[in-house]
């Protein structure tokens, strides 16, 4: 019996882990959204939001509270607490180089536009 209510509490948490660091795309989702706006920005700053909201959470994962650890151990929740921040660097990471990579494909896509009389505008479409 033990053993299944220690389950279901780590289960709790994993949840409460993933709802709190998509919580910002939530709210998101719920407020207006600008209509200039691309999906790759969006995305981008989604990506940036979430990382965030993981970095906040893992202080959390460091404050040695009882009730977060008693359904495993020390060393699963500081092995977790390892692995996930490797998600959130690479989260934080793709934010600016998505943001990069799309400005240099819409400057190249201008480019192609203005070079061949204004025929490269079907190039630009893919991007919105």
């Amino acid at each position: 019996m033990k053993t299944r209510q220690l389950f279901f509490r780590g289960i709790f948490w994993i949840a409460l882990y993933l709802l709190l660091s998509i919580a910002p795309l939530l709210i998101i989702l719920i407020g207006l959204r600008s209509p200039g706006r691309e999906f790759w920005r969006e995305l981008s700053t989604g990506l940036g939001f979430v990382g965030l909201a993981m970095m906040t959470l893992q202080f959390v994962l460091t404050a040695r509270f009882k009730t977060l650890k008693a359904p495993c151990s020390s060393d699963v929740v500081y092995y977790f607490h390892r692995q996930i921040s490797l998600v959130e660097f690479l989260l934080v990471l793709l934010h600016p180089i998505l943001l990069f990579i799309y400005a240099l494909i819409r400057c190249a896509c201008s480019m192609f536009s203005v070079l061949h009389g204004g025929h490269g505008r079907g190039w630009f479409r893919w991007l919105r």
